[in-house]
This record gives structure tokens, C-alpha cells and sequence, in this order.
């Protein structure tokens, strides 16, 4: 699958400005205010998933995670969200001491992905980044949000994969998991 990624950008392209695209006579709007220049980054999965299985089967480390801080980054161009995370309870695989970081693609103004929240709670499957940090197994298809009783698919390409599930749920199907 490919998804585009809009950047947005500040830039003022005055040349419009005698083109109608100004604001209502009698209103006063700040120089670009409505415009956007917009850069595209496709980005392709290198896998569907259709189960949970084969989610835990790419994951090195399945853990319940809280969004500590966050900063945002380019790696290889491309922008990315840095979250740095307490692990809070691991469902299977080893964490290391203390926080780790979670690479995610995309920014609060470039999103292509839906991202973690500062202060959220997740169960994520992760695999490792070549920076030492994280990925998300599969881009989004490895994010559920943390509710306290159930979790949340947050990715929206990968329908096959539950909506939603208790905590119990979910523990099975990881444990079931290869």
C-alpha cells in the first residue's frame, strides 16, 4: 500500500495574490494564511497484515507503552515522530532498562500515519530501528490505543486486524502468536 504524506510548509507565494484568492473585502487575514505548499512522500508497507499472529510473529518486543516526550526529526529525509515511552507492562519479548524511543513516520503537521500522543497509553508492537530505537511493526497495523480495559486498532489500513479487544483478549492472542 502507498500513502502520500503532505508537508506543510509557511512558504507565502505572492503571485497569487492578484489571482481572486484574497480575503473579503472589509476583512483583514494574515499573508497566507489559507495557503498551504504541500511536498508528497510516498511511502509502501512491505507487508499486509491480516492477523494479530502474524503481527507477533515480525515483533521483537509486545509491551503496554506511555508517551513521555516527543520530538520530531527527519531520518533519511523523511520526517518522523521520536516518542520516548516507559514501558509499563511487557507482553512478550525484553525491554530494555528505563525508556526507550519509538520511531514513527510522519509529524503533527505531516501526518501519514496515525501517531502517538504525548501522554497516551498504547500496547504497540515494536521492532528494532536501525538508530536503536523502534518501529512499529507494519507502520500502524502494530498501534492499539490503551483505553484501561480494551484496545483500539489505530491504523485504518489494516481492516483484517481486530477493531478492538479486552486486555484478556489481546494476551491471548499474543500468547497464541508464533
Amino acid at each position: 500500500m502507498t500513502r502520500k504524506l503532505a508537508v506543510g510548509s509557511t512558504l507565502v507565494v505572492l503571485a497569487l495574490a492578484g489571482s481572486g484568492c484574497g480575503p473579503s473585502p472589509g476583512r483583514v487575514q494574515a499573508p497566507g494564511a489559507h495557503l498551504k505548499i504541500t511536498q508528497h512522500i510516498d511511502i509502501s508497507r512491505v507487508k499486509t497484515y491480516t492477523s494479530i499472529s502474524e503481527v507477533v510473529g515480525d515483533s521483537s518486543l509486545i509491551a503496554e507503552l506511555t508517551v513521555k516526550s516527543q520530538a520530531q526529526t527527519t531520518i533519511g529525509g523523511i520526517p518522523f515522530t521520536v516518542s520516548i515511552v516507559s514501558v509499563d507492562h511487557i507482553l512478550r519479548g525484553t525491554a530494555p532498562a528505563g525508556t526507550l524511543g519509538v520511531d514513527q513516520v510522519g509529524t503533527s503537521t505531516a501526518v501519514a500515519e496515525p501517531l502517538m500522543a504525548l501522554g497516551g497509553r498504547y500496547l504497540a508492537f515494536l521492532t528494532p530501528a536501525p538508530d536503536g530505537n523502534y518501529y512499529v511493526v507494519g507502520v500502524a497495523a502494530g498501534l492499539y490505543q490503551d483505553t484501561g480495559t480494551s484496545y483500539l486498532r489505530m491504523d485504518t489500513e489494516s481492516p483484517a486486524l481486530p477493531a478492538s479487544a479486552s486486555h484478556g483478549e489481546m494476551d491471548t492472542l499474543v500468547q497464541a502468536g508464533p
